[in-house]
């Protein structure tokens, strides 16, 4: 969702806007990483990444949002770092 804070997207619990800090890095996955559709482990598993650099365009929190040519997923940031 969009709004005048930015794209952002509404945690479920406790129902709060959450807004994304726009970013333009790069991370390496060492291992294999589930992409998942919100930065929740609890939200759906679109796919298992395996390791290679992927193109952040976002984070929030300990959540990482990559650019894949299947669209735009939510990894778990804990387990790699940015590159700018």
């Amino acid at each position: 969702m969009v709004s005048n804070q930015g794209t952002g997207w509404i945690q479920p619990s406790p129902g709060k806007l959450v807004v994304v800090e726009n970013i333009d890095a790069t991370t390496d996955l060492k291992d294999s990483a589930y992409a998942y559709k919100y930065p929740d482990a609890f939200s759906p598993k679109v796919s298992t990444l395996s390791p290679q650099t992927v193109k952040v365009i976002g984070r929030w929190s300990d959540w990482f949002l990559i650019s894949t040519d299947n669209g735009n997923w939510w990894i778990d940031g804990r387990h790699t770092k940015l590159n700018f």
